[in-house]
């Protein structure tokens, strides 16, 4: 279906297909207007709260706005490759394949906390990248920690990647103590100033219980059927072999670009970790991996030598996951 060659330029015509395939990939919902609700949205966090409040608890509205959030981060994730070249040649593939990651499961096709946090966690990776090379990058340290904090007043499991931050800082630079006092200071400051609403509004005990709450609650457990895992092992073999491209390819790469796909790597077990050792997380949480693996996956499309293995690639992907659309 030639879509490797469409997709994997910069004409700008690619760019005005974005929104149509992004709608595409969400037609079915769009369609029925269902969706599963989560057991961390009975008492949400604060910011999410606030932002769900706009969509007047409307099916329709959520969905849209939804669809809005994932056109802006696949803005940010094209915005991503031109300002750090992580993809040699300028390059729309990270785009693409963005959409069709965040469009691969049914469920999470509309406005949810993971997916507001999101564009945070994509804004502190950013914060992260840009610290390369950077002797002193105080600003990029307390701007990264305090967006991973916004980001869990959104969705609280997102606290746990402030972690994976202070890594990625490790890996592309270095983390000294007082850069670190400073992080944690960025990351304390939205809670101190939310914590001054609620204290100031005396609701500060509803927003203890409230922490409480989204921490301990179990969340959500949906059921995946055959088609939801033989597309997921797919996208999960495209992955280990884009692993093992990288590790292959590791010396014909710029050291920056190299670590960057190495920081990209390391997200992947970090937030399969807060999967499976935190109760309060589900599926949302792989919201996370969109971006990072969109871009390790043009990378793997992008070595691969034979063009026609790169279609094969991306036609099975594509087929996997309108049968996961229609009959998942």
């Amino acid at each position: 279906m030639f879509l490797y060659k469409i997709f994997n330029n910069n004409n700008p015509v690619v760019f005005i297909l974005m929104p149509v395939l992004l709608i595409l990939v969400w037609a079915k919902t769009l369609y029925t207007g269902s969706f599963t609700v989560f057991h961390s949205e009975s008492i949400p966090m604060p910011f999410y709260e606030w932002t769900n409040m706009l969509t007047f608890n409307n099916t329709l509205a959520s969905l849209f706005a939804g669809l809005l959030l994932v056109a802006l981060q696949t803005a940010l994730v094209i915005r991503l490759n031109i300002k750090y070249i992580i993809i040699e040649n300028r390059s729309y593939l990270p785009a693409f394949l963005f959409i069709l990651l965040m469009g691969s499961y049914v469920h999470l096709q509309r406005l949810h906390p993971a997916l507001c946090a999101n564009i945070f966690m994509i804004w502190a990776l950013d914060k992260v990248l840009a610290s390369y090379k950077t002797h002193k990058a105080l600003s990029g340290i307390f701007d990264a920690s305090l967006l991973i904090s916004c980001a869990s007043l959104f969705y609280l499991n997102a606290a746990f990647l402030i972690v994976f931050i202070w890594i990625g800082f490790l890996i592309v630079k270095s983390l000294k103590p007082y850069e670190f006092i400073l992080s944690l200071l960025g990351f304390i400051t939205p809670y101190f100033f939310v914590a001054s609403y609620y204290y100031l509004t005396d609701k500060i005990t509803f927003f203890t219980d409230t922490l409480i709450v989204n921490f301990q609650i179990k969340n959500t457990i949906l059921v995946w059927n055959n088609y939801h895992l033989i597309l997921f092992s797919f996208i999960g073999l495209m992955f280990l072999a884009a692993v093992l491209y990288y590790v292959q390819g590791v010396n014909m790469k710029k050291i920056a670009i190299r670590r960057f796909y190495l920081i990209f790597i390391l997200f992947v077990p970090a937030t399969a970790a807060i999967f499976v050792l935190q109760a309060s997380s589900s599926v949302e949480i792989f919201t996370f991996l969109a971006m990072p693996v969109a871009y390790l996956l043009s990378y793997l499309l992008i070595s691969i030598r034979k063009f026609w293995v790169k279609e094969i690639w991306l036609d099975v992907f594509l087929i996997l996951l309108v049968l996961q659309q229609i009959l998942g």
